[in-house]
């Protein structure tokens, strides 16, 4: 995932590498000549360059918490959701992968409306404007929902969760701890179906399949 590209002072810089194709679609907030002024706390953020690798959240452990203050001008906390599950979604408004992964996540939580389950989003793009324009349109402002904004990375939460690329996936449990990390919806419904004892129809064959089988048994 990651490869050295120079050296300052003794020192491997890291150019972390795209998990998807948003990671380097857009400049970072600082030129690559700028990285002998770095630290080790540098954000993660779109390619920028930086020294070190922040470490993953481990499965099991508390989720780590930040704060972030939402479109009513309220501090909102991970640790302040009271929920059976919060899910925490990161994403990036120009990120095309976040755009097409953000309706297939509101779709599969209207199955889970009536348990206590609530969705924490932050995304880490740009302006404030288009950011509620896209809330909006994409649904992610609905009554279980917590969006938030940081493109400053102000929160702290790429060091946290070792935000590399987007869009991002978490599950916590009531008490915070970590389920699942960097999951699709498709997992998601998995581990939530799982958790909460829901079972569901097995979906029917497809005429394909059957003829598949039919063509190996031949």
């Amino acid at each position: 995932m990651f490869r050295p590209i120079t050296t300052i002072v003794g020192v491997s810089l890291l150019l972390f590498g795209a998990i998807t194709s948003c990671a380097q679609s857009h400049p970072g907030p600082q030129e690559p000549e700028a990285a002998s002024s770095l630290n080790a706390q540098a954000p993660f953020h779109k390619g920028i360059i930086t020294l070190e690798r922040p470490p993953d959240p481990k499965l099991g452990e508390l989720a780590p918490d930040f704060s972030i203050i939402d479109m009513d001008g309220v501090p909102q906390s991970v640790h302040g959701i009271e929920a059976t599950y919060t899910l925490l979604y990161f994403w990036d408004y120009e990120c095309k992968r976040s755009m097409s992964f953000a309706p297939l996540l509101t779709a599969a939580l209207e199955d889970y409306k009536a348990y206590d389950i609530k969705l924490m989003s932050v995304n880490i793009n740009g302006d404030e404007t288009v950011w509620k324009e896209r809330v909006k349109a994409l649904k992610l402002d609905q009554d279980y929902m917590v969006p938030l904004h940081d493109p400053y990375l102000k929160s702290g939460f790429a060091q946290l969760y070792a935000i590399l690329s987007t869009p991002r996936l978490f599950i916590l449990d009531k008490d915070k701890k970590l389920v699942a990390r960097w999951i699709s919806v498709e997992m998601m419904r998995e581990i939530l179906d799982h958790e909460l004892g829901i079972e569901r129809p097995a979906e029917p064959e497809s005429e394909n399949a059957s003829e598949e089988v039919k063509s190996a048994g031949q």
